[in-house]
């Protein structure tokens, strides 16, 4: 067995570690052989710093290779108690989840995996140290993905409401963790087996069995089970207990984690939480103040709350209804609510993202279209912003500092704050007229960020780009295509919802779904499987408006 540093640039580095041992074996047999080896002063695996190792195992005869097989790994240690919280190489960190269902528009989970790294790369990016693959194992590149960007996971067990005592049904189960933590125990992203079955009620000792096989499993103290309490204290880590869609902090000894917060909360089915890009900006800033109001409760509860993940990262198709559930930080196409720019600005100026260290940033949760909300909120990690209507400052202020309320208040009100590293910056009383909007965020007196939106004209130009998130389009690859419609001054039309916009594939790909589409908020989303030409062109015209682009595909 050899022990062999990964390097992403060459595949392969230098020896670290080697270890030989003989192993005798009757024809036909079966034998169960450990080895163990020391990997002096290794370069240990941490979100931020993610390093990796290849592991090959050799089976030889004499001196001949017979079979060999290349495991990545990570050399980490965590640690999750009521006390601390979760430690990871011996330094704490608080879990900043979100939930991700694996699926695409048109096409189901059947999904490349350039497009899997993508969806992690976005979450990474985005502020989220955590994705909880809600609710199954998804495919081995998703893992792949999360180990090499530095992405804790949280992976359940396929089920969801439903639970048979039927011996049958039973021994699949438990049949499913072993083969989940078989297939997945080498990944060193993956903390948390979530051993139950989602939202469902089996009895104490379908869970106190399911415990006990992850265990076996994964032997050692770097296991940790995960699940709904109801009641039950046996997981290594139990999820704050659920009641009408508010999560309250566990009773029980085990630290909490909280699975799904914003959306469920705010009125179940009908959360104010799920709203389309196309529901215009009144309805996006609700979505974000469900995710601050939420994100500032449940904060605090640290540390013997570890953390959360809201629900969800994207829209999604669901077989439980015959629509689709809209209580995404983006949209089905990845197009981001004002949601995710909120969670954005929480990381701090140098917190490591996969695009490189992150700056200071400042959005306005506004788009400027006639008849806007005289209330905006500034989401920045900075000290102070200064707003600016058309080159005259209408306020200069600090972030948010008044106190929370202890029920839920429906709009932004200057509060519910106090556990945000960067609150937000609300302004009342800004009466829109056209023009621009600028925010201009400041460090220590210094200005270090601005963010500019200006009312559209009319739809006068369009241009095709894709979903890149860290994976520039390739062979044999799943692309999600934007055509964005846009005024003569190159802003975003996004008061548009109606007009019909058609795409072509000229050469390289094939359309997966329909050829026309109305756009929405400014942009129409189709998504483009390529094939192993070199070169994918597109043609969109909507209108009397034509624009094309070609794109080099990698191989």
């Amino acid at each position: 067995m050899n022990g062999v540093k990964w390097s992403k640039k060459k595949g392969r580095g230098k020896k670290v570690a080697l270890v030989e041992s003989p192993l005798v074996l009757a024809a036909g047999t079966t034998q169960h052989h450990t080895q163990q080896f020391t990997v002096n002063n290794p370069k240990l695996w941490y979100p931020d710093s993610p390093a990796l190792y290849v592991l090959r195992t050799e089976v030889m005869d004499g001196r001949k290779v017979t079979d060999c097989e290349d495991t990545r790994i990570g050399i980490r240690r965590i640690e999750m108690t009521r006390e601390k919280g979760f430690v990871i190489n011996d330094k704490p960190l608080k879990l900043e989840g979100s939930n991700r269902h694996q699926e695409y528009p048109y096409v189901g989970n059947a999904i490349s995996d350039q497009a899997q790294y993508r969806d992690m790369y976005q979450i990474r990016d985005n502020g989220f140290n955590t994705v909880r693959l809600g609710h199954y194992p998804q495919d081995p590149s998703v893992l792949e993905a999360c180990d090499e960007l530095g992405l804790l996971v949280i992976e359940p067990i396929p089920g969801w409401q439903f639970f048979n005592k039927a011996q049958g049904f039973v021994d699949h189960t438990y049949k499913d963790i072993r083969d989940l933590i078989r297939r997945d125990r080498n990944h060193p992203s993956v903390i948390m087996w979530e051993t139950t079955l989602n939202e469902s009620w089996p009895p104490k000792s379908w869970k106190d069995q399911a415990v006990r096989i992850a265990h076996e499993e994964f032997p050692g103290d770097q296991c940790y089970t995960s699940g709904d309490t109801y009641g039950y204290d046996g997981f290594d880590v139990c999820y704050n207990d659920w009641k009408e869609g508010y999560n309250r902090p566990n009773t029980t000894s085990k630290p909490g984690f909280i699975r799904e917060y914003y959306d469920y909360e705010f009125g179940g089915h009908y959360s104010t939480t799920r709203v389309t890009r196309g529901d215009g900006d009144y309805a996006l800033m609700q979505n974000a103040w469900n995710a601050q109001w939420s994100y500032n409760r449940y904060r605090a509860y640290y540390p013997w709350t570890i953390g959360g993940a809201v629900w969800s990262m994207y829209d999604y198709n669901r077989g439980c209804c015959d629509n689709i559930c809209y209580s995404g930080l983006a949209d089905l196409f990845r197009l981001p609510k004002f949601g995710l720019l909120y969670f954005r600005t929480q990381m701090k100026e140098g917190t490591f993202t996969p695009a490189g260290p992150m700056t200071y940033e400042v959005f306005i949760n506004s788009h400027w279209l006639e008849g806007s909300s005289d209330t905006l909120q500034v989401y920045g990690n900075v000290d102070e912003v200064k707003l600016q209507l058309n080159g005259r400052v209408i306020a200069r202020q600090y972030p948010d500092d008044k106190p929370s309320t202890s029920e839920y208040v429906s709009r932004p009100d200057g509060g519910n704050a106090e556990n945000i590293d960067f609150p937000p910056f609300t302004f009342f009383n800004v009466n829109w007229e056209r023009g621009e909007l600028k925010a201009i965020g400041y460090k220590d007196g210094k200005t270090v960020a601005e963010h500019v939106v200006r009312t559209p004209g009319a739809v006068e130009a369009m241009d095709i780009t894709y979903f890149e998130s860290g994976v520039s389009a390739s062979c044999r690859d799943l692309l999600i295509v934007y055509v964005n419609l846009k005024d003569l001054q190159g802003t975003g039309c996004f008061g548009e919802n109606n007009r019909e916009v058609k795409l072509e594939v000229l050469q390289g790909g094939e359309l997966r779904g329909p050829a026309t589409i109305k756009a929405e908020a400014g942009v129409a989303s189709f998504l483009v499987a390529t094939t192993d030409s070199p070169m994918l062109v597109l043609k969109a015209v909507s209108g009397n408006l034509e624009t094309m682009r070609k794109l080099k595909l990698k191989k």
